[in-house]
């Protein structure tokens, strides 16, 4: 986010509604917008009834919608090609101060691969 020149959200906030605390990966404040990075560990199995894991998020992410204007997300595959993630932030509108720095950016892809 940093490198592409985007405002940088704040991390790990805690929302609490309805007696329940749901903490998401970002939120950016300015545009009244959580946005999370998925993976795919709670889904698979691993730590419990999968159908339950995503009924759990669905209750959360209502709870959520109610108190932010909307939501993003993305998963392990756009932070690995960068491009797809760049555009989800594009798209959501998240504002753009800093030109991208093309050669921070080239690091990390090469990082990445």
């Amino acid at each position: 986010m940093e490198f592409a020149g985007f405002e940088l959200p704040e991390t790990q906030v805690t929302f609490l509604i309805d007696g329940e605390e749901d903490r998401v990966d970002f939120f950016w404040r300015s545009r009244d917008l959580i946005g999370e990075a998925d993976g795919d560990v709670k889904y698979a199995g691993e730590f419990g009834d999968p159908t339950q894991a995503i009924l759990e998020e669905k209750r959360r992410e209502a709870r959520l919608l109610r108190r932010v204007s909307n939501r993003i997300r993305w998963g392990w595959p756009e932070l690995r090609e960068l491009d797809p993630l760049i555009d989800i932030l594009r798209t959501a509108r998240i504002p753009r101060p800093l030109p991208a720095d093309p050669f921070l950016l080239a690091s990390l892809r090469d990082a990445l691969h």
